[in-house]
Order: structure tokens, then C-alpha cells, then sequence
């Protein structure tokens, strides 16, 4: 259940046009204790002054934010829970919910969904304020040549606690926990450019000048504090006898990013049908050291206008016919996470390790030296592109066909490094490279356009190929790759991989045999080096996450007051780990000793009748092909039926209407390739209403 309510107020005070609008919404998430609540007011100012020769813009925008996360674990748990067992035990120690346990101690198995979401106690308020301002001032004395100022601000600042108790049966022998954070971040940005513009009548020409500077500064800081109750309900039971207390130090962190750029461009117009266009950019960022910190960036377009040429001039059913071409190069310098890679530091331990300080009871985390690189640079991408714009008959049809090839090297990656280089197993560095190839269509046209009728069509679609063309800083053809893509199921397991000659994330996987009947037989597989055995040696590559193809369909019909319009979107040839089937469609999922408890089994156990899992079986990797309906929107317009120059509007709105796809899972879509515990995209219903006075 969500609702959403916006006034806003428009009009003029003299010289000074204004807009104030204040809002307030209230969402419920799919699970049960989830829920934001928002309220937000702005104002914008948008004055002219000195002749209108000089016009500002003001904008300032506040927010107050509360959050209420559930425990999103609750999803996987819904799915592997027991479901002949009662989700409330009035004869339960553990908050009157059902655990498995022996006695008083609770035994290894699948917490309980509603336990898990009733039980979380985690809460956040964020206040953030955006403002901004711009200035564009028009020179008397040379009315071709404009200056342009633009200065931003934006902060935010966020606290949150969060609470486990300690009946939990997940946080039992460990006392429960009890948590709190907060965070400000703030953001900084300055933009002046000159721009000149001018028509050059004697030779047919038109140029367009820029040049400028750009500044933007980002910082944060913040801390989190853990603890856990040494007087907790395990040791008053006699379960916790050592009173062992885990503590998360209160420890302070502060973090700044700085990027300085200088930018020019030049647009120039001959014969109002050839069009050229440079720029080039210099870029500086604080997170590369002193002597990699500048990236040059240029790029250069070419366009012809053929419609304007003069054998074009008896075609006049052709609106537009533009054919574009383009190189360009833009730089990188995302790292993911972490602003001071190229900088030796120390960080806390990945591993958690930690030790006794002050007591016996109170443990506090080590810290290692992090890895870094002196040497890491920006990260280049290359694009060459070809295009063509058409349209026809006044542009009641029209469309666009792009061709592109994009280079990326220096690719900046964390990755796994030898023991005992840098004292650590992980850097990011500069390494890799490559190539993404693809096509772009487009088209739109009116079919029906009357006095009370109007149908806009528009479809577009786009081929996509990505191929890693290197990976090494020198050539190894016996290199295999980089293992990526974690699954749940045991401990280490990867499925996907980063192979030269590969899209990136592909699947890494065993080709599994069938049956004449076209059933997997279980733990047989396919010797592809034809060695006599099934070991790593026999792992294959197996299609990828992405998909090959994108397509996009949308819809608008008019007729009179009344509008109906839909937009949906098509994936083809994504594939997906389905990691609930391989890790809980198996007969042994059904009955576990170690509690012993049961637990709820995919009935792909059933229909495929595996005994154990088989994690890395190609069996498991599904086409992901989908058509999605993103909305359905149906509107009337009463128009002025209230007097004094009113205007209103009903709309109805279905979000994430339906989905067409052969994958059995929740959500064909799903991010990073692999399907465990996704939060599931609901699908709502709005009614919105809009009264303008």
C-alpha cells in the first residue's frame, strides 16, 4: 500500500516568477515490516534582470526520510522453511515464534520468515538538502557571447539504529546485537563556461564556442558501533557459559573525492548542412596518484544534412535525412568502492579476525594493510559510431540507425594477486581490456492523426555484444580467468568467470547429460578433454548474463479528453543460475541430521529427483527471455469544470503490469545473472489525481 500527495503553487510576485510545491508519501515494501515515509518541500525563483540580459535560476529542495528495513533474509527463508510447522509456539522460549531446538537450544536450521522480520528492529532518518544556482549573462557590448555559472550544493545526513534480541534463535549464543550509525555526505559542484555564438552570413557558416571549468567535490564521513549482551538469555540458561562479548569499535571514518575538469567544444555549421563538432576534455581526479591524476579526453563529429542539399529539393516528402559519424574517447575512474587506492593504508580485517581487549569478554577487530597502487590510471573507452536520422511525410514517420564499436582499456578491477604481494590477496589496478559491438534502431510514426483522434507507435531495438580481449598484463594463452559470481549451497563455489575471448561474466560450468527421455542423470557429466575423469579440467564456458538483444514498444492513443498509453520492454537471450533450484531442489535438502529439522524442498526435487546438489551443472543455467509490460496509464481530462482556469486530471495506473517468459523463477530479471534472494518487484495499482487552478 503506498500513497503520494504533491501541492504546488506557481505564479509571479512582481519581477520574480516562483514555484513552491511540498509533498508527502508513505510506501509499504513487500515484506511486512518494510516501510518509507517521506515529506519534501521546494522552491524554485527563476528572475530576469538588467534588460533580461541576466536571468537566475534558485532552487533549494529539502527531504526528511524514514526507513524501516525488513530482514530481506526472510525470502530465502520463506522459501526453504518447513511449512507444516506453525509460525507462532505459545510454549516457545524464543519470543513465543517456532525454532527448531533441542530443549532450550536451538538447533542449525531454517529461521523462521516472520521471526526473522518481527524480531529485526532496524530504523534510519535521513535529512538531505539540495540547492542550486544558475546565472546566464548575455554581454550588451557583444550580445553573441553568454557566461554561464552554475553552483550546486547538496547534503545529506543519516543516523540509524538497529536491534536484534536476544531470543532470537539465529542470534541465541551470541547475546543478540545492537547496532547504531550515521553518516554525512555532502556533495559540491561549481560550472562557468563561456559560450559564443554567431552566424557567419558572408561565408554561410555558424560557430558555437564553449570553454569552461568544472569542479566537484565529494566527502563523507561517519561510524558505526556493534555489541552484543554478555548477560544475555543464553548464559542465564546455562547455554553461554563463557559470557563472551563481540564488540564493533566505534571507529570514525573520513573520506574526500575531488575532480577538476577543463572542457572546450566547437560546433561549426557550413551551408546549414554540414555539421562539425571537437571536444576536448581534461580531467583530474584526487583518487590517482600525483602523476596519473590528468586524463585528456578528445572527441570529433561529422553530420550531413542531405535533406538540405539541392538534388534533395523535389524530395520534399523526406522531413530529414542526417547521416552522422563520430570517434571519441571518455575516461573512467569509478573504483567501486574506496577513494584512496593508489595511497598505502591499513583497513579492518575481511575475515573478522579480532582479539581480547581489557577482558576476557570484549573482543576487538584486527586491522591489515590494504592493497594499493601507485601506478593506477584512468580507464579509456574508445567509440566509433556511424548513424542515420530519417524522417518522412512532415515527420508523421521517423526513426534513427546507429552503429558503434566501443574499445575499453586499462579496465579497472579488484582482483586477486599472489600471497605476500602488497601484504594483502586483493588490489585494484589497471588490467584488461574489451571490446563491445552494437546496433540501435529506431522508429516512430503516427498512423492516425484526425481532429479527435491521434495514435503515437514507437518501437526500438539494439544488438549488444561484449567480448574480454584481454586480461593479463602479458599475453597467457594458458591463463584461464578470474572466477566471479558467488552461489549459495557451500562455501567457495563461483559459477561465473572472466575469460579472454569471452563476454565478461559468463557461466563456467559442467555440461550435464540426459536421459532418453530428456531427464538430467544425476552427477554425470560430459569428459570435454577427454581425460577419463570429471574434474575442473572439464568446466565450460556457457552463455552470460547479458542478453543479446533489447527491444522496447510503446503506445500512446488520444481521443478527445480521454488518453490510454502503455511501454514495455523485451529482453532475448539473458540467461540466469537458477541457485533455488540447485541449491534447495534436492532430496537431501528435505532432511538434515545436524537439528534435525526439515526443510520445505523445490519441487524440482521431485521432478528431477536428485539426491545432492550439483551446483555447477549447466542444467541450471536458464534461458531468461522475457517481455515485460513496465506501465499501462489511463487518463481523462475534465477540463475547466470548476471555473477560474481549472484543470482536472484522473489517471490509472498499473505498474509492472504483466510479464511473458518461460523462466519459472520469480523474476526473469535479475541483476548479476544469478537467482537467489531477490526482492521481488511488485506490481501496483495507482490512482492519481491532478488540480490545477
Amino acid at each position: 500500500m503506498a500513497h503520494d500527495h504533491v501541492l504546488t503553487a506557481t505564479g509571479a510576485w512582481d519581477f520574480l516568477p516562483y514555484r513552491i510545491s511540498i509533498g508527502y508519501s508513505n510506501q509499504d515494501g513487500i515484506l511486512k515490516t518494510d516501510n518509507m515515509r517521506r515529506l519534501t518541500a521546494s522552491v524554485n525563483l527563476t528572475p530576469s534582470l538588467l534588460d533580461d540580459n541576466l536571468q537566475l535560476t534558485f532552487n533549494a529542495r529539502a527531504s526528511l526520510v524514514e526507513n524501516f528495513f525488513a530482514d530481506q533474509g526472510a525470502i530465502g527463508a520463506a522459501l526453504r522453511m518447513d511449512p507444516t510447522q506453525p509460525v507462532l509456539d505459545d510454549r516457545s522460549i524464543f519470543g513465543g515464534h517456532f525454532a527448531w531446538r533441542v530443549g532450550n537450544r536451538p538447533t542449525p536450521g531454517t529461521s523462521n520468515p516472520v521471526a526473522m522480520l518481527n524480531f529485526r528492529d532496524d530504523e534510519a532518518t535521513a535529512n538531505r538538502f539540495i540547492g542550486n544556482f544558475r546565472a546566464n549573462y548575455r554581454f550588451p557590448f557583444l550580445p553573441d557571447l553568454r557566461a554561464n555559472l552554475n553552483v550546486a550544493y547538496d547534503h545529506s545526513s543519516s543516523e540509524g539504529n538497529t536491534f536484534t534480541p536476544d531470543y532470537a534463535p539465529w542470534s541465541f549464543f551470541q547475546g543478540g546485537f545492537r547496532g547504531n550509525y550515521w553518516q554525512d555526505r555532502t556533495n559540491q559542484l561549481f560550472d562557468f563556461y563561456l559560450n559564443y555564438n554567431r552566424s557567419l552570413d558572408a561565408i554561410a557558416s555558424h560557430i558555437d564556442l564553449t570553454v569552461g571549468y568544472s569542479y566537484q567535490r565529494f566527502w563523507h564521513r561517519g561510524s558505526s558501533f556493534g555489541e552484543s549482551n554478555p548477560d544475555n538469555l543464553a548464559f542465564r540458561l546455562g547455554q553461554n557459559p563463557d559470557r563472551h562479548r563481540i564488540i564493533t569499535p566505534d571507529v570514525p571514518y573520513e573520506s574526500e573525492q575531488v575532480l577538476i575538469g577543463f572542457f572546450g567544444r566547437l560546433n561549426y555549421t557550413l551551408l546549414d548542412r554540414y555539421l562539425l563538432t571537437f571536444t576536448l576534455r581534461n580531467d583530474h581526479t584526487s583518487r590517482f596518484s600525483p602523476d596519473n591524476r590528468s586524463g585528456l579526453f578528445p572527441s570529433m563529429a561529422f553530420a550531413w544534412q542531405v535533406n538540405e542539399e539541392p538534388f534533395m529539393a523535389e524530395a520534399d516528402f523526406v522531413s530529414e535525412l542526417k547521416f552522422r559519424a563520430g570517434i571519441g574517447v571518455t575516461g573512467q575512474e569509478n573504483l567501486g568502492t574506496g577513494d584512496y587506492p593508489w595511497m598505502a593504508r591499513y583497513t579492518r580485517s575481511l575475515l573478522g579476525a579480532s582479539f581480547p581487549w581489557g577482558s576476557p569478554t570484549n573482543f576487538i577487530p584486527t586491522l591489515r594493510p590494504a592493497g594499493h597502487d601507485r601506478n593506477l590510471r584512468w580507464e579509456e573507452t574508445t567509440t566509433y559510431n556511424v548513424g542515420l536520422d530519417w524522417g518522412i511525410f512532415g515527420h508523421r514517420y521517423y526513426g534513427s540507425l546507429n552503429f558503434f564499436v566501443r574499445d575499453t582499456r586499462n579496465l579497472i578491477n579488484f582482483i586477486p594477486v599472489p600471497a605476500g604481494t602488497n601484504l594483502t590477496n586483493f588490489i585494484t589496478t589497471n588490467v584488461g581490456s574489451l571490446q563491445n559491438i552494437g546496433a540501435e534502431l529506431s522508429v516512430f510514426t503516427r498512423p492516425i492523426v484526425t481532429d479527435n483522434f491521434s495514435w503515437l507507435l514507437g518501437f526500438n531495438a539494439s544488438w549488444n555484444e561484449t567480448e574480454i580481449t584481454k586480461l593479463t598484463v602479458v599475453d597467457d594463452p594458458d591463463y584461464l580467468g578470474v572466477l566471479v559470481g558467488g552461489i549459495a549451497g557451500g562455501i567457495g563455489n563461483n559459477v561465473q568467470i572472466h575469460s579472454v575471448g569471452h563476454a565478461p561474466y559468463s557461466f563456467f560450468v559442467f555440461q550435464q547429460v540426459y536421459d532418453p527421455q530428456g531427464r538430467p542423470i544425476e552427477g554425470v557429466f560430459v569428459d570435454r578433454n577427454n581425460d577419463g575423469t570429471i574434474d575442473e579440467g572439464d568446466l565450460y564456458h556457457f552463455q552470460n548474463r547479458a542478453p543479446k538483444y533489447f527491444m522496447g514498444l510503446t503506445s500512446e492513443f488520444s481521443y478527445r479528453n480521454w488518453s490510454l498509453s502503455f511501454a514495455g520492454r523485451a529482453n532475448i537471450g539473458n540467461f540466469v543460475y537458477d541457485n533455488v533450484r540447485s541449491d534447495a531442489g534436492t532430496l537431501s535438502w528435505l532432511f538434515n541430521t545436524r537439528g534435525p529439522y526439515l526443510s520445505n524442498v523445490h519441487r524440482e526435487a521431485l521432478e528431477v529427483g536428485f539426491n545432492r546438489p550439483h551446483l555447477l551443472s549447466d542444467y541450471f543455467v536458464r534461458d531468461a527471455s522475457f517481455f515485460k509490460m513496465d506501465h499501462i496509464t489511463l487518463s481523462y481530462n475534465f477540463g475547466n469544470i470548476l471555473g477560474g482556469g481549472s484543470n482536472l486530471m484522473l489517471s490509472g495506473i498499473v505498474q509492472n503490469a504483466f510479464v511473458i517468459t518461460q523462466y519459472e523463477g520469480i523474476d526473469p530479471e535479475v541483476f548479476g545473472g544469478i537467482d537467489n534472494n531477490i526482492y521481488p518487484r511488485p506490481r501496483n495499482f495507482v490512482l492519481s489525481l491532478s488540480l490545477q487552478f
